[in-house]
């Protein structure tokens, strides 16, 4: 199974290997990484995969974390 796998900076072996067990961890699958670099991204890294999207990127975290500030009355 391959995942497209963005991120802000190249990978180093160690991420890649950590981003590999994530994704076979996560799917159950041997996964085969095929990574992009996207300038445009604070940090992070998406991952598209079987369908799906997991996007961990420092953009929508950040935005997690808004809203759940947003939502808490104060």
């Amino acid at each position: 199974m391959t995942a497209a796998v963005t991120s802000a900076a190249p990978l180093d072996a160690d991420e890649l290997d950590r981003v590999a067990a994530a994704l076979e961890g996560y799917t159950g699958k041997a996964v085969r990484l095929d990574c992009a670099v996207d300038s445009g991204l604070l940090g992070g890294v998406i991952a598209k995969i079987d369908g799906m999207v997991i996007d961990g990127s420092v953009a929508t975290r950040l935005e997690r974390i808004r809203e759940a500030l947003l939502s808490e009355e104060l």
